[in-house]
């Protein structure tokens, strides 16, 4: 069973605010002092970072050229596998597409980002054919099965492939919701012959893994989030919150400190605890009865007490 990455370290307030103005070229590579290339590796932004700079024309230091050539190197090895699966899934004749790092290889929101999983959504009635285009580069692995059916999960023998997971539904903060999934499915778009969830649900995707899995406060997960939201109109941002029960100004508090330290802090927590008196979800009902339920407890116990006193 594949193990879950370690949380990635918290970026202090200062710290942020330094690969920021890398990004931006307020700073240049040449003048960053190395923990701060430490600090975006752990963050999955320094081969972004070296690339935005040598696209500038500015000059690369060694240790962050050589994460550039290493990531470029590992896309290079992948793109003829993605390639050739994205053409069996077309002949294959049933509606498909790929989201999050496979996403990234075809429409990259950050120019060069390391890679993760490859996730592939389909109906759940078409999930099993996908056991006919994978031979050859992965293979089924039914120990590592999730969510019941909803999801069929394949690993590469010779280990250099990244594993694959075939989902038949898209979750919702651990709610699957297979009947949905034409909807996504027709608002699909291709390119280089792959297809890619549209860009609000890219977005909410995103989105919902970001929230979910809140140890993984990666910066590479926070620029990309708000380069998929800056794609979308306010309008269709606001039909995504409501799609996930949000409210805009829930998430972009918390999203804000995603990347800071203390995720646990009154100020963090005043901000979940607003997203979740916007949400209509049932467990924003079960926290809104909780203390009326302890009321009419307590108010119950001490009646009791007082009766036997007397």
């Amino acid at each position: 069973m594949k193990r879950r990455p370690p949380p990635t370290p918290a970026l202090r307030q200062e710290e942020r605010k330094a690969l920021e103005a890398l990004r931006t070229g307020r700073q240049t590579l040449a003048d960053a002092p190395e923990f701060l290339f430490r600090l975006a590796r752990q963050h999955n932004v320094a081969a972004s970072l070296a690339a935005i700079a040598s696209e500038r024309g500015q000059y690369v230091p060694q240790i962050w050229r050589q994460r550039l050539r290493q990531l470029r190197a590992q896309q290079l090895t992948l793109r003829p596998h993605l390639d050739r699966l994205a053409g069996r899934l077309n002949r294959l004749g049933r509606p498909w597409f790929a989201a999050r790092g496979w996403a990234r290889i075809y429409d990259p929101v950050l120019p060069v980002r390391p890679m993760g999983d490859l996730d592939i959504y389909m109906t759940l009635e078409h999930l099993e054919d996908l056991d006919q285009v994978i031979d050859g580069d992965w293979r089924h692995d039914p120990r590592n099965g999730r969510d019941g059916l909803a999801t069929r999960k394949f690993i590469d023998s010779s280990g250099i492939l990244p594993p694959l997971d075939g989902h038949g539904a898209l979750s919702w903060f651990g709610s699957a919701d297979p009947v949905s999934m034409h909807r996504y499915l027709s608002r699909r778009r291709q390119i280089d012959g792959c297809w890619l969830a549209s860009p609000e649900d890219d977005f909410a995707i995103a989105l919902a893994e970001a929230l979910v899995d809140s140890s993984q406060r990666s910066l590479r997960r926070i620029w990309e989030l708000q380069g998929l939201a800056e794609r979308l109109d306010e309008d269709v941002l606001k039909q995504v919150y409501t799609k996930m029960d949000l409210k805009p100004v829930a998430w972009r508090q918390i999203e804000s400190r995603l990347g800071h330290p203390g995720w646990r802090r009154p100020a963090v927590m005043r901000a979940a605890w607003n997203w979740l008196r916007a949400s209509r979800s049932p467990l924003r009902t079960a926290l809104r009865l909780s203390p009326m339920m302890l009321r009419l407890l307590g108010a119950k116990i001490g009646r009791k007490s007082s009766g036997n006193r007397s």
